[in-house]
């Protein structure tokens, strides 16, 4: 996504919950592949060439449409940059505005690879369960203590390895 998509994303509701999260890359070909993968991604660039944003342009744009009845609370902002300064600057600017950021800087920090068009069943993996951990229904959690050995007063003594293989 670039400059001419984030004014038509910001002006409707997102559809589904893949589609309220929106990743901000500093990688165009993961940025292709997050979108190929059937959800959002924007690239932003050390300085705005006029079809990306950088960071500082980006924030300067949502905040000219902060209250201007947008959609903007109706998104995930997840900063997956592989530039500190660029998610920390971005983290900051959500938290200011009120807006959801969430922290995704490990999802893609050093993994250049998944860029490759061949890696974009395991992007899609990747940004499947990244969301889950945020929309999985609480009853869904397994019962951890199906998980643990205990001695005869109670106390956790060891891991029940295949327990967990066969959950996975």
């Amino acid at each position: 996504m670039n400059k001419k998509f984030l004014k038509h994303y910001m002006e409707t509701n997102p559809e589904g919950t893949a589609q309220t999260y929106i990743f901000l890359v500093d990688n165009q070909d993961i940025a292709l592949n997050i979108v190929m993968s059937g959800y959002q991604a924007l690239c932003l660039v050390q300085e705005d060439d006029g079809y990306y944003f950088s960071a500082d342009s980006f924030i300067e744009e949502m905040r000219s449409i902060q209250f201007t009845g947008s959609c903007q609370s109706a998104y995930h902002y997840v900063t997956a940059c592989t530039v500190k300064w660029m998610n920390d600057k971005l983290q900051t600017f959500f938290k200011d505005a009120g807006l959801d950021g969430k922290a995704g800087w490990q999802l893609f920090k050093e993994k250049e690879y998944l860029g490759k068009l061949d890696n974009q069943k395991e992007v899609e993996k990747l940004l499947e369960q990244y969301i889950l951990r945020f929309e999985r229904n609480p009853k869904e959690e397994p019962e951890l203590s199906h998980f643990h050995l205990f001695d005869a007063k109670g106390n956790v003594k060891g891991v029940r390895n295949m327990e967990i293989v066969d959950l996975s």
